[in-house]
């Protein structure tokens, strides 16, 4: 594997959703995260994919969203498994935490924002998860701008978060 591909091989990628347009499409953002899953799954990196997310922000399904592009993509349905009722990054590692077990899945490589990646690691890790983190190709603009926000973002949700993880 090259240097942009991770030196090891995981049971599966989770990709995490993000509100799809207002159209049902892939949101920039979302389409960097399904961009670098397509990328990983046809480099070997993990022979299966997870699409986590439900309609948190809108009445489109992200997992759905995410799947269908992931089909028009090249990636075989057999390959995909969905979750579809996550609403927000807790449920996401709970749910995923489940179906890995379900289909006995081991390791897991997360594939989010950057600007998202340290707080998923750490829910995704309170849920016991083997897992390391990779990001979608956002631009140095958007990790610029959003960067400064990520820890203001992560203390509001501390503050309101009724089933806070980290006390």
């Amino acid at each position: 594997m090259s240097s942009q591909f991770p030196d090891r091989i995981y049971d599966t990628l989770i990709i995490l959703g993000y509100p799809a347009k207002d159209d049902g499409t892939p949101s920039a953002i979302l389409r960097t995260r399904l961009d670098r899953g397509i990328e990983l799954y046809k480099s070997g990196v993990a022979p299966m994919i997870i699409v986590s997310g439900g309609a948190a922000h809108n009445f489109y399904i992200e997992a759905e969203v995410m799947h269908g592009y992931l089909l028009e993509n090249g990636i075989p349905e057999s390959k995909v498994i969905q979750d579809q009722i996550s609403l927000s990054t807790i449920d996401n590692a709970e749910n995923c935490a489940n179906l890995m077990e379900m289909y006995e899945l081991k390791t897991a490589l997360l594939v989010t924002s950057s600007f998202h990646a340290p707080r998923a690691k750490l829910l995704f890790e309170k849920q016991n998860i083997d897992i390391d983190t990779t990001c979608g190709g956002e631009s140095l603009i958007f990790r610029i701008i959003t960067l400064p926000l990520y820890p203001i973002e992560w203390l509001l949700r501390l503050i309101i978060d009724k089933r806070n993880p980290y006390l």
